[in-house]
């Protein structure tokens, strides 16, 4: 996992139980792309391994940041504001960001000056992918089970309200 990380915007953190694969918010070239071209959500990896049984799980946790200051007219005073939001969520992460910047290139030229892709789930698959190639299994976190689990019993509670409501209509009742 360490070389597969080695060329991407990602670096691995020893972690209890396994490993997370996070974006490497040191590197320079990594963190100017990120900040400059507004990326405000981060995803770790939190891989988890089961060494005896050769199974591993992926659970996605992102922080999503929303900030904003400077100087705004109210009441035809002005004030500084300094506003925030930071939200974070965890187990399967899906989502996608793309964005480019046109104007003067090095060589001169106009046309896209800068250029990126962020992809939610990019460091799973390289996770699963290193993973699969040593012979390992994929289980899901239990964040994930959870999340399928609440679906579960709300698809189910749904399905018999409207029994129920059909079964009132037929009576009469409603």
């Amino acid at each position: 996992m360490h070389q597969l990380a080695g060329s991407s915007p990602y670096t691995v953190v020893p972690a209890e139980g396994g490993f997370d694969v996070v974006l490497d918010a040191v590197d320079a070239q990594w963190t100017t792309l990120a900040f400059r071209n507004g990326l405000r959500k981060t995803v770790t990896h939190q891989v988890r391994l089961d060494e005896a049984a050769k199974r591993f799980t992926v659970n996605d946790r992102t922080f999503d940041l929303d900030w904003q200051a400077g100087v705004e007219l109210g009441g035809g005073q002005p004030r500084f504001v300094l506003r925030g939001t930071a939200e974070m969520t965890s187990g399967r992460a899906v989502g996608f960001q793309k964005g480019r910047e046109y104007g003067l290139r090095d060589d001169g030229t106009l046309g896209v000056a800068a250029g990126w892709d962020f992809r939610l789930g990019e460091g799973r698959e390289l996770v699963r992918w290193a993973a699969r190639e040593q012979g390992w299994d994929e289980s899901l976190p239990r964040d994930a089970k959870i999340g399928l689990w609440v679906a579960g019993v709300t698809v189910a509670l749904l399905v018999v309200a409207g029994l129920v409501v059909g079964l009132l209509a037929l009576l009469g009742r409603l």
